[in-house]
């Protein structure tokens, strides 16, 4: 699933189905900006906020950041919501 595309955006994002993780923790985002890419799992983005943006992608204006942390929620609660009948075991 695609979050956003170069046509419209600075930033190429997906729930990369490629990962090998089985578990809700090793889930990958991959979060690409023009200037930089970059895969994180679920476990490392659940602690991210602008100043991780900032340091891992100091290319990025303000509102790329902005957008960045939109997708992160995006991907966090797609997710959740993949992984809710195993949080209820």
């Amino acid at each position: 699933m695609s979050y956003s595309r170069w046509s419209t955006s600075n930033w190429y994002s997906f729930y990369n189905s490629s990962s090998e993780g089985e578990k809700k923790e090793e889930q990958v985002l991959s979060l690409w900006h023009v200037s930089d890419n970059k895969d994180f799992t679920y476990e490392e983005l659940k602690d991210f906020g602008q100043n991780k943006l900032w340091s891992l992608y100091p290319l990025a204006d303000n509102e790329d950041i902005l957008e960045a942390l939109s997708i992160i929620e995006l991907f966090i609660a797609d997710v959740d919501e993949d992984f809710a009948e195993d949080d209820l075991k």
